[in-house]
């Protein structure tokens, strides 16, 4: 995802729990930092505590969310981000 000047490479994950290497790998590609998007909040915040329990910083967001509640006022000041750790 390219929003300005910041560029992340965003897991978008609809299970409910996956590997921390993963997460590890993910992080790599994003200079330390996770960047994931899911399904509901309840498995956003599932797989940040998950990242959080590695001592991965991070970002979440989650579909759900992003539809009932900013998806028709999304700019590019819109802050994605629900979660940040």
């Amino acid at each position: 995802m390219r929003r300005g000047d910041q560029v992340l490479y965003v897991e978008v994950e609809l299970g409910q729990k996956e590997s921390p290497t993963k997460w590890r790998n993910q992080a790599k590609l994003n200079e330390s930092k996770v960047a994931l998007c899911a399904a509901t909040p309840k498995t956003r915040q599932r797989l940040a505590g998950d990242c959080h329990l590695d001592k991965l910083p991070g970002v979440a967001t989650d579909l759900e969310t992003l539809v009932k509640v900013k998806f028709q006022t999304i700019t590019e000041e819109t802050p994605l981000w629900l979660e940040e750790w």
